[in-house]
């Protein structure tokens, strides 16, 4: 029973990875949740790599950005970092540059 139960919640944190994976795609590309899930099941099977693995890659590679640790990356790190770092860094770039034009508008 227990190990039923870890296996659910498992399978339900691999869902949620894989959902914000898929929002993370679809902002960056600008479009629907249906093609982002493809372009991440299509990078999965090209480089070889669980989707859950890549889309848990996708989402630390947003919330951290490149390993800053030393530490080497995994395969669904290198192949998230490979396929999407270049046009993460342009859209953190961009957000910069809205965040300091709206401070720049409200200051006195």
């Amino acid at each position: 029973m227990a190990e039923e139960a870890g296996q659910l919640q498992e399978a339900m944190m691999s869902r949620a990875r894989i959902e914000q994976a898929k929002g993370v795609l679809a902002v960056l590309r600008g479009t629907d949740p249906e093609s982002a899930f493809a372009e991440l099941r299509k990078t999965s099977m090209d480089g070889n790599v669980k989707l859950h693995a890549l889309a848990e890659a996708l989402v630390a590679l947003v919330s951290v950005g490149e390993a800053e640790d030393g530490r080497p990356m995994d395969t669904a790190s290198r192949l998230a970092h490979r396929t999407w770092a270049a046009d993460l860094s342009a859209v953190r770039g961009a957000l910069r540059h809205r965040v300091l034009a709206v401070e720049e508008r409200a200051r006195p």
